[in-house]
């Protein structure tokens, strides 16, 4: 029966084969939808639920009790079935993430990935199944240089200008690289996103500080950190926890990288709406292996004078109006390191 018997309008139909044909990979043929590509064969353990199993479009899906990569190859040969690759489900990864293993039916060459880079790392065997196998290892070697580098003594973060980051100076903390979007606090708690910048939002002035050998940014006494579970990036009136604590990497562009103390999960911007994007640290598999970290920047709210004196404005006069709370004495946020 055509899927598209209800349409009795030839404009209509001409529009849905051009859906079909265009975002599915299909063929229209007479209102009829026809596969124009062999599936691919996908072994799987203890079976798939319902939402797993809408992921694996155009698959067959075989039982297995044991791993057996030969053995995998030998079936799928003799199926009729893509030839080139096969999936394994190797099981839940948590209570919403799955893990999978991809195999290279010529070379037998595996790779492991979860559901989020589900899609992509499939649309990759199928469009070039010999070379992918190759750029996924250089990435995962690439990857492991972004890990953060040890810790030196005389480290020091620098401004827009270059010029190394003074204590008692305030600095405005913006986004480098997103020319259509600002950081904002979020109005009913110290949590830092991003919106669109024609909307309202006050720049977010800064203050650095080093304690015991720790670099730390401030704004009105509240040290920036990882300020929940969630990874989000915010204000607290207490010094972090490690647990909680962050780390800066500078870059050659005077800009600064964040990443979690002693850990390789990177502040990350993603786009959620027009007019909001998260701000957080985000170890989601697909945004570590291909997105890149957020870079940050440090601005002076005055500008250096042209004979070497610096100056700095008035603390007072750019107070973080959306955190509440008294302000204590001697305080200051987030750490470093060099990338």
């Amino acid at each position: 029966m055509s899927v598209l018997s209800k349409y009795v309008n030839r404009e209509l139909l001409d529009d849905e084969k051009e859906i079909v044909e265009n975002n599915f990979g299909l063929d229209l043929i007479d209102g009829v939808v026809h596969n124009n590509e062999l599936p691919h064969l996908i072994f799987s353990k203890g079976g798939f639920t319902g939402f797993t199993w809408r992921r694996n479009t155009n698959a067959i899906m075989e039982h297995f009790t044991t791993v057996d990569i030969q053995k995998f190859a030998e079936i799928v040969k003799s199926k009729p079935c893509n030839h080139n690759f096969f999936v394994v489900h190797l099981g839940p990864k948590n209570y919403i993430d799955h893990l999978y293993m991809c195999c290279n039916v010529k070379t037998l060459e595996t790779f492991e990935y979860s559901s989020v880079t589900k899609s992509r790392i499939e649309k990759e065997l199928i469009d070039n199944v010999d070379g992918c196998f190759a750029n996924w290892k250089a990435e995962d070697e690439a990857l492991k240089l972004t890990k953060p580098a040890k810790r030196v003594s005389n480290f020091h973060l620098v401004d827009s200008e270059g010029h190394p980051v003074e204590e008692n100076t305030d600095y405005y903390l913006q986004m480098h690289d997103q020319p259509n979007d600002v950081l904002k606090l979020k109005r009913y708690q110290r949590t830092i996103y991003a919106t669109y910048h024609l909307n309202h939002a006050n720049k977010l002035p800064v203050r650095y500080s080093i304690i015991d050998g720790i670099h730390y940014l401030t704004c009105e006494n509240y040290y920036l950190q990882v300020y929940d579970h969630l990874g989000e990036l915010g204000f607290k009136d207490t010094i972090p926890e490690k647990e909680n604590r962050i780390e800066f990497h500078t870059t050659e562009n005077n800009t600064f990288n964040t990443v979690r103390w002693d850990d390789d999960i990177w502040l990350a911007l993603e786009k959620e709406t027009f007019n909001h994007s998260s701000v957080t640290f985000n170890d989601n598999e697909a945004i570590v292996r291909w997105d890149k970290p957020l870079e940050l920047i440090l601005k002076r709210t005055h500008s250096r004078p042209s004979n070497g004196l610096t100056t700095s404005g008035s603390y007072s006069e750019k107070k973080c109006m959306s955190i509440p709370g008294p302000i204590k004495s001697d305080d200051k946020t987030v750490q470093d390191r060099i990338s």
